[in-house]
């Protein structure tokens, strides 16, 4: 799952590209802790547009979770907007 992100204006603006899997996905929110000291609040515009697919389990979803609960110490304020294009997308 490739991502690239840029920061315009305050908005990180995030292209994911390929599968969504666990390590990716926490490398995703790694980054955005990482803006901590240069965005007051993260505002996210993710185009989901190229995902092809989900590799992830229950497991990773719960891991996932606890992961951000302990970003969350660090940095609590994250808001992100989807975009996409077909059912598929939308019911990630």
């Amino acid at each position: 799952m490739p991502i690239k992100s840029i920061i315009k204006n305050g908005i990180i603006f995030t292209e994911i590209i390929g599968e969504i899997n666990y390590v990716l996905t926490c490398q995703q929110i790694d980054f955005i802790v990482s803006l901590k000291d240069e965005i007051k609040n993260h505002y996210e515009f993710s185009d989901l547009t190229n995902v092809t697919g989900i590799n992830l389990s229950a497991q990773d979803m719960e891991k996932i979770a606890h992961y951000i609960g302990r970003k969350k110490r660090t940095y609590p304020h994250t808001y992100i907007g989807y975009y996409v294009i077909n059912d598929f997308q939308y019911g990630m």
